[in-house]
This record gives structure tokens, sequence and C-alpha cells, in this order.
């Protein structure tokens, strides 16, 4: 039994966008294939050549959970051109092909995304989770996604969503909103009389902030 654990987070994949995450050559429904851009390139190479090598050498003494935090593929929303394909069954192809590989390997979990890009009630994160054999995450139910997961590993209590507050648009209000939120979550949780969570992980923004509070 390993001594440490480790929790990977992944999220905002958007397969399917010109900008998002994709392999070196996609085949397109009608014959057609296309290559990545400069942009996908060095994204897909740090995906598969650091981000990924990294996790598995840290996992040879770790218990390891992987969550793939939503929006795992772009779509074809508000009228866009930025993707390269309109239909949404080739992007959920896609990033199911890419996460298959991870859920060989380790226990992962889908949570679900924006409407905008994975469609009513996160129909299109739910198909993928189900594509990739994802945990089930309603008992004997066979839903394999959720919007809102709370998940204790190694002794820790995870708050996992994809959307949430924004990091903030000015550097002296960056972080603001986060700790706000933070503390309502927490106190919340005292309210009812329930364990507060000791990390909460939200995604949707793009951008990287990490806050503490312990102030209660």
């Amino acid at each position: 039994m390993s001594k440490t654990a480790q929790l990977v987070v992944v999220s905002d994949l958007h397969c399917g966008s010109k900008l998002g995450l994709m392999p070196p050559e996609v085949e397109l429904d009608d014959g057609n294939t296309i290559g990545q851009n400069a942009l996908q390139k060095e994204s897909w190479d740090y995906w598969i050549k650091d981000f990924w090598p990294y996790v598995h050498k840290r996992a040879k003494n770790r218990e390891t959970i992987v969550v793939a935090n939503g929006d795992l593929i772009d779509s074809h929303h508000h009228g866009t051109y930025q993707v390269w394909s309109n239909d949404p069954l080739e992007h959920i192809a896609v990033a199911s092909q890419i996460l298959a590989t991870i859920t060989a390997k380790y226990k992962t979990y889908v949570t679900r995304g924006t409407h905008a890009h994975v469609m009513a009630s996160g129909s299109a994160d739910e198909q993928i989770a189900c594509e990739i054999g994802a945990e089930k995450v309603a008992g004997d139910r066979k839903v394999r996604s959720s919007y809102h997961l709370k998940l204790e590993f190694a002794g820790v209590l995870f708050d996992i969503a994809h959307q949430g507050p924004s990091t903030g648009s000015r550097v002296w209000t960056f972080g603001n909103t986060l700790r706000s939120y933070a503390r309502t979550i927490v106190l919340d949780a005292m309210v009812r009389r329930e364990r507060p969570p000791d990390c909460v992980v939200r995604s949707n923004f793009h951008r990287k902030c990490l806050e503490t509070i312990n102030d209660y």
C-alpha cells in the first residue's frame, strides 16, 4: 500500500477547437485528415512528453486518481468559425481517444462543463465518460459524470466542479472572489454540521490561481 497519493485534475481540453487539445492527425467523418497548428503541436507535446510522464513517474509509488473536470470538447458554439469540424460527435471521438489512454492506467472521474461547450445537461461530457469507462457517480445508476463531485481520497476531502468564480480581472483583485467563495463553502458546511472540504477545485476560466484560507 502506498504511503502517499496524488489527485490529478485536467480540464478544458476543448477538443474540436482550433486552439484545443488535438493529436497530430485527425481523420474526419468524410475521410479528410487534418493536422495540428503550431499552438496545438506545442500543447500536445507538453501533454505527451512533459505532463503525463511526470504523472506516471510519481504514480510509481503513489495511489493516483484522475479527474477530467469538464468542457472536454469545444462544440460548435456561438456561431464560431474556430473549430476544425462543426460536428460535435467528431469532437467527442477525439476527446474519448485522448482520455481512454488515461483511464487505461488510472481510476478516472468526469465532471460536466458548460452548456455552450458540452450541450444541455452536459451530455457530451457524459458520453465521453461512458466511452472511456469513467467511474460511476450515482451509485447503481449508469451515470458516469456529474456537475459536482465530492471525493474523499487519501484522507483529503475534495470539492470539485467545473464552474466557479472568476480569478479576478485586475491585478489588485486577483483571488479576492475565490477566497470569499471558498469561505462560503466552508461556512455553509459548518452551518450544516458537515465536514468542510479540505480542497476546492474549480476550472472554466483558464487561469491558474491557488488560494489558501486558514481562518476558520
